[in-house]
């Protein structure tokens, strides 16, 4: 995608970028707003009508100063594109591999279904596997276990994810199941909640020492390559364009 506009609002106003390119629909204008610590505040994309917008920038429009404060605040912006690309890839690759992990386990892959929740609520008879508190279907939050992330490497697959609240799911992030437990369950409930969870795990014959690291490590350095190399690429492509709109606008 080209550039076709940066526009700043006033100094208390977050950062607009307007971009202009083609899809195979044909012209879209693509409008982000970041704010002053480059964090993506909302983004949005507008088909335009191919027969009055033929060149991505015909779009004439006021153009954004070009400066070091922008290309500064434009790097940051993808520093963290490059890491949040690479972890997308991963949490993607999670799911794939524990939907064919689920298959040679015998099991239907962990969508979940209807039923599949149904499975999990029963087997925790009605209450979140950490605090105790009663679920159901419309109150039942899924956390996996093992978290999916590209530290820990926990699977989207039956044995990994279990039956919780909406409370402790939010709570536990990427805490330790065993210490969250501890924390929620005190002493005299912890033996038994983790009792049932460490059966469950063995019910399904899921393997929390399974070595993924090798492959999802070069996954992430792998897509993190390619991301920045097309950005980099686009990037020079949309400097030009840039120049090209501040010096026909002269």
């Amino acid at each position: 995608m080209s550039v076709g506009r940066f526009r700043p609002g006033p100094p208390y106003r977050p950062l607009s970028l307007i971009a202009a390119g083609f899809c195979l629909s044909g012209p879209i204008l693509h409008r982000s707003r970041f704010c002053e610590s480059g964090n993506l505040l909302e983004t949005s994309t507008q088909q335009l009508d191919g027969h009055k917008h033929k060149d991505a920038f015909s779009l004439r429009h006021p153009a954004y100063p070009y400066n070091k404060s922008f290309k500064k605040l434009w790097r940051s912006i993808m520093a963290r594109s490059k890491s949040d690309i690479s972890n997308s890839a991963i949490r993607i690759f999670l799911q794939d591999v524990g939907k064919y992990y689920d298959q040679a386990r015998g099991f239907d892959p962990f969508i979940p279904k209807v039923s599949q929740k149904d499975e999990l609520i029963e087997y925790f008879e009605h209450q979140c596997c950490y605090c105790s508190k009663s679920i159901d279907r419309k109150s039942i939050s899924l956390d996996h276990l093992i978290p999916m992330n590209k530290a820990a490497l926990g699977l989207h697959a039956w044995g990994n994810v279990v039956a919780c609240c909406q409370g402790c799911n939010n709570e536990k992030q990427q805490t330790d199941w065993r210490e969250f437990l501890k924390k929620k369950a005190g002493e005299q409930d912890f033996t038994k909640r983790r009792n049932r969870i460490e059966e469950f795990v063995a019910l399904k014959n899921y393997d929390p020492n399974l070595n993924l690291h090798e492959y999802a490590d070069n996954l992430y350095e792998d897509i993190g390559a390619v991301a920045m190399t097309l950005i980099n690429l686009r990037y020079k492509q949309a400097e030009n364009g840039i120049r090209q709109l501040l010096g026909s606008e002269e």
